[in-house]
């Protein structure tokens, strides 16, 4: 229909959508992390005690995520930064400029960056006030809060 209207070409919508997508992941991360459905393998740990779990899940995994997310974060900015700086276009009859779907990348890994420390600091605070944790304030159920 929009080729009918417009008279053009639809190459541009395979672009597109790989970008869309692509961006659609990265952007979800921190989402998908906040809803706790990320894929999570339990064997080994449901075997744990439930002090050293909770070290690992709230102190441990956390920080090694972190570290692997701000590899991550710088790689995906300089892969962006070059883009930008090359005026890299895709290998497409349109030749689209690539960094604005690149900077998705960036942005989502941030994002999810930011919320994988504050996840890292409440657990720390937990274990510091030798405290049982909470939930987190985005993870108080809707009958706590009276809805």
């Amino acid at each position: 229909i929009a080729r009918g209207l417009f008279r053009g070409s639809i190459y541009i919508v395979y672009d597109v959508v790989e970008f869309l997508f692509a961006g659609m992941i990265f952007l979800g991360l921190a989402e998908t992390h906040r809803a706790k459905a990320h894929i999570r393998m339990e064997i080994v740990i449901s075997r744990l005690p439930a002090s050293a779990r909770k070290l690992l899940v709230e102190i441990i995994f956390p920080f090694i995520i972190l570290i692997y997310l701000s590899f991550l974060l710088v790689r995906a900015t300089s892969l962006t930064i070059s883009s930008y700086v090359a005026a890299t276009k895709t290998v497409s009859l349109v030749g689209l400029t690539i960094w604005p779907a690149q900077m998705l990348m960036p942005i989502g890994l941030f994002t999810f960056a930011v919320l994988v420390f504050l996840y890292f600091l409440h657990g720390c605070w937990a274990l510091l006030s030798r405290k049982t944790p909470s939930p987190p304030p985005d993870q108080v159920s809707k009958t706590d809060s009276g809805g």
